[in-house]
């Protein structure tokens, strides 16, 4: 069977993406998390945004791929991604957790500062989901 351009296209753009594990959620982002670039999640407390960002990051560990999480409210529990890890049933959890890089952004400025660092970790790392 022949392949169209176009079709090679839409593969390449969506082998840049990351599934979210929700169909729902995929379909509203355009096929999933883009990869090498900054996601924001925004909600009302509850609403399960930490979820889905540890749910992320235990998945590009486990892939073997770095995560970097800018938690920005103080609520990254690294109990609970090793409750994530040992749930999934993923064997290695401290080479899991070597992989889930967290920085925690207390202002503005911190938050900025951190994210024009960012390019020199991706060359330093390399392997940054």
């Amino acid at each position: 069977k022949m392949t169209s351009m176009l079709d090679l296209l839409n593969a390449s753009v969506n082998n840049c993406r990351l599934d979210t594990g929700s169909k729902q959620l995929n379909n509203l982002l355009s096929g999933g998390i883009s990869r090498c670039s900054i996601t924001e999640f925004a909600g009302q407390a509850g609403s399960g945004k930490t979820q889905i960002i540890l749910q992320l990051a235990v998945k590009l560990a486990a892939d073997g791929l770095f995560a970097v999480i800018l938690d920005t409210e103080g609520k990254i529990c690294t109990e609970r991604i090793l409750e994530m890890i040992h749930s999934a049933g993923l064997d290695s959890p401290n080479d899991i957790m070597d992989k889930i890089l967290i920085r925690k952004c207390t202002d503005r400025s911190d938050l900025m500062a951190t994210i024009l660092l960012l390019s020199n970790l991706v060359k330093i790392k390399g392997n940054i989901g």
